[in-house]
């Protein structure tokens, strides 16, 4: 097996905001042009082979807390 693929423009984005109080606030986007193909692949010869997908287009918010200091 070949695992082969072609060029790709990946756009990934964020928006992170700082708060006082200790909280800090993502907005995310990844993947936003949405674009197929495989991250990666392995190939046994005879055997097996795999290939890993790319995850499709996300849009998320993590919100993280720092406890102390």
């Amino acid at each position: 097996m070949i695992l082969a693929t072609f060029l790709l423009s990946l756009v990934d984005s964020s928006l992170n905001a700082a708060l006082d109080n200790g909280v800090t606030i993502s907005l995310f986007g990844r993947n936003l042009t949405d674009e197929d193909g495989y991250t990666h692949g392995y190939d046994v010869a005879g055997l097996w082979s795999y290939a890993s997908v790319r995850p499709p287009r996300t849009y998320g918010v993590d919100i993280a807390y720092t406890f102390g200091d």
